[in-house]
């Protein structure tokens, strides 16, 4: 949708139908919408200094679901014998898992002067990932060795800036430069109630470690003295 061709507005809806979700969620909806103005269409009484200014804004979710063979537990058909053995899996499934959802929010401005020799381009933006699919290692008395499960919530939290420059422009010959900025910030805001931290073995000498209130995928490793 467009006003003036200067304010737009877009939407978007998408449902999505899984079969590695159970019955009761494998149904799931996820929006998302854009607002953008053109400042310079919309406000005549800017300096004419300014080139151009745009304003934009925006919200989506996403959806996800995961790999099959999930909700029941399964069987594996190992070496031995005449005609080998059956062995139940070491993982154990889940029969009320939920889809993973990411949210993102962003706000920005465009904004040029001087005949576009001078632009900066400026985001800032959050993201946050619920219901996270994941594997919570059990005891081994249990008789399996994981539990597939839903849980978590991990935030990104960044800004991102371009600036833009042409300190020469003539006839035949221009220069341009630009600059560009990122930062980003993680955190674990949460796990589990079962588990505050998972570890996942990568190696003898390292482990892959996410833990809550911590930022994501800290790296523990052994080491001498």
């Amino acid at each position: 949708l467009s006003f003036k061709n200067a304010l737009f507005l877009d939407l978007t809806g998408r449902n999505d139908w899984s079969s590695t979700l159970p019955e009761a969620t494998r149904s799931y909806f996820y929006p998302s919408f854009g607002l953008s103005a053109v400042l310079t269409d919309l406000i005549p009484g800017l300096p004419k200094a300014i080139s151009f200014a745009k304003l934009r804004m925006s919200y989506a979710d996403v959806g996800n679901d995961t790999r099959p063979y999930l909700l029941q537990r399964s069987v594996i058909l190992g070496p031995g014998g005449n005609n080998g053995f059956l062995q139940l899996a070491g993982l154990l499934p889940n029969k009320n898992l939920l889809p993973e959802k990411t949210s993102s929010a962003e706000i920005g401005l465009e904004i040029r002067f001087l005949n576009d020799r001078i632009g900066l381009n400026i985001t800032n933006y959050q993201t946050d990932t619920r219901n996270q699919l994941f594997q919570l290692s059990l005891p081994v008395g249990s008789g399996a060795s994981s539990y597939f499960t839903n849980g978590g919530n991990v935030r990104n939290r960044g800004i991102e800036a371009i600036l833009s420059l042409t300190p020469v422009k003539t006839t035949n010959f221009y220069w341009d430069v630009n600059i560009n900025y990122a930062s980003n910030k993680n955190k674990v805001v949460e796990i589990s109630d079962v588990s505050p931290k998972i570890i996942i073995p990568e190696s003898y000498f390292k482990d892959f470690v996410i833990a809550q209130g911590e930022p994501y995928g800290q790296m523990y490793g052994k080491g001498w003295q």
